[in-house]
């Protein structure tokens, strides 16, 4: 997520305004990304009802996100201009996700409820602010999953 808003950022700043490369990177870049994602994570084991959730829930977003881009045209608006929207869909994702995996993660969504705001303000680099938030409410969730799952272990650091 974070290496696609960066790329949108740099293709905004060198003036490409043309809606398609976003929307190629936004849903094929991010597509494709999800499908190797989802093809690993089945190789682990049979995927959980809760799995299937969140799955769900993340789809779902990703459809709304790259529906975004389709909005703007019909709307006649500016490329990017419904930007901040990112912050909002992603909060949503993030406090279903608390409410299906008991509420781990209204943190996250509170942070992305708020990035949307600070998106607004600051439009030119609004997603490289999302990607660092959005890759912050990965990674840290993801290194304390990962640390309790080495305590778990025998021999584990």
């Amino acid at each position: 997520m974070f290496i696609a808003c960066a790329a949108t950022d740099l293709l905004h700043l060198a003036g490409l305004n043309d809606r398609w490369y976003y929307i190629l990177l936004w849903t094929a870049g991010l597509g494709t990304w999800a499908s190797v994602f989802w093809a690993l994570r089945r190789r682990v084991g049979p995927v959980t009802f809760v799995e299937r959730q969140v799955a769900h829930v993340w789809a779902a977003s990703m459809v709304a996100i790259g529906l975004l881009f389709f909005l703007e045209l019909l709307l006649d608006l500016p490329v990017l201009r419904l930007s901040p929207v990112l912050g909002l869909i992603s909060g949503m994702v993030f406090f279903v996700k608390a409410g299906i995996l008991s509420g781990t993660f209204y943190v996250q969504a509170a942070a992305l409820f708020i990035t949307a705001f600070v998106m607004g303000t600051f439009p030119r680099y609004s997603h490289l602010i999302f990607g660092t938030v959005t890759a912050l409410c990965f990674f840290i969730p993801g290194w304390k999953y990962y640390r309790q799952r080495g305590e778990r272990q025998p021999g584990a650091p």
